[in-house]
Formats: C-alpha cells, structure tokens, sequence
C-alpha cells in the first residue's frame, strides 16, 4: 500500500508510482488536497497503466498526467483571461490570421475557466 510519502515530483509533476489498489485513492486525494500548490500529477499503476483522480476514485485515462483537483489557481491565472478591447472585437476590418488568434484566444480562455470552475467544484463538494 502507497502512502503520501511515496509521491515523487518529477519536473514540477507530483508522480505515484506503482498504484496496486484502488483504495490508494485515498492517500491520492489525502496528498493533493495538502499539496495545493502542485498543478500536475500523474498516477501510475504497476502494469505502467495511468490514473486520474475523480470525485475521490482512481479512473483509467490515456493521459501520463492530470490537473490537481485542488490545485491553487494564482492571480496569474485570471490574468491570462484579459479580454481584447472594444477595437479589435470588430469584424469588419479584421484580417482571416487576427480572427484566428481571437479564436484561440477565446478557446485558451474557455480551457482556463472550466479548469477553474471545475477545482472550485470538487472544493465545494468536499466541503
């Protein structure tokens, strides 16, 4: 059985390797939750297999590694999600490569709010 002492940080990513029951979720949750600063985490089985943390369980994913539900989202964060000014939001004057950045723009910001939204909810949940 893995404790929290187990986890490693490799390259800033809190990594447990060799998960062999599922009740490991616990020491998961138990690490991340008292690790808020930790962004990225991977979870890793025994037969090289990866794992996320969902509502307290460990599920199968393709991912090598998953955002910390519990992750501390900095200033920064809100900061990236300036919105363009009233001049560049006019489409008539607009050439096909500046909608294209507009729209990834838009995506990238899209992306960092559900991320947000989605930390704040297992927050609310576990409270």
């Amino acid at each position: 059985m893995k404790t929290v002492n187990d986890f490693k940080i490799i390259n800033e990513v809190a990594v447990l390797d060799g998960v062999a029951f599922a009740e490991e979720a616990k020491v998961v949750d138990e690490f991340l939750r008292d690790n808020i600063k930790i962004e990225y985490v991977s979870v890793i089985s025994k037969d090289k297999r990866y794992f996320e943390l969902k509502n307290s369980k460990l599920i199968l994913t393709k991912e090598q590694k998953f955002i910390n539900p519990y992750y501390l989202c900095e200033d920064k964060a809100l900061n990236d999600l300036k919105p363009y000014n009233k001049k560049d939001l006019l489409l008539e004057s607009s050439s096909l490569e500046e909608l294209q950045q507009r729209i990834k723009h838009l995506e990238n910001s899209k992306i960092k709010l559900i991320e947000m939204l989605e930390a704040l909810l297992v927050v609310l949940k576990n409270n």
